[in-house]
């Protein structure tokens, strides 16, 4: 959709929405759970979950696209599942119903809570039955 706008206004559309996701975000979730993902002295991505209480909520997980394919979207996802497990907890998110890391959550046992029209909301629940 972007790939046909000019640069400078490609990019200054998604700056701004950028922008306005993080203001949303913030407004709405703790920023100390907002995390970039580095591998050496390289940012791979970002992570930003909000400890609930009966369950960890996944506002934003992304990688950079040289980092996608290489397994680590998995190994994030399984330290999650590991420590919602421990702490007896299941794990929440929400995501596009046409992103591909649909594939992934679906590998890791996350099943459908709700279909939201642009949106699904996605559980894990881990061996356990957390929450």
């Amino acid at each position: 959709m972007f790939s046909a706008l000019p640069d400078a206004l490609r990019d200054a559309v998604l700056s701004q929405q950028l922008e306005a996701q993080r203001v949303d975000y913030a407004r709405r979730f703790s920023v100390e759970n907002d995390h970039i993902l580095w591998i050496e002295d390289e940012r791979v991505g970002r992570l930003w979950v909000e400890p609930r209480q009966t369950e960890l909520y996944v506002v934003d997980v992304c990688l950079v696209p040289e980092w996608r394919g290489r397994g680590l979207g998995t190994q994030l996802l399984r330290s999650l599942q590991a420590g919602a497990q421990d702490a007896g907890r299941s794990i929440g998110l929400r995501v596009e119903r046409d992103n591909p890391a649909l594939r992934l959550y679906d590998r890791l046992e996350f099943t459908l809570v709700a279909d939201e029209g642009a949106y699904l909301a996605l559980r894990w629940i881990g061996a356990r039955g957390a929450h």
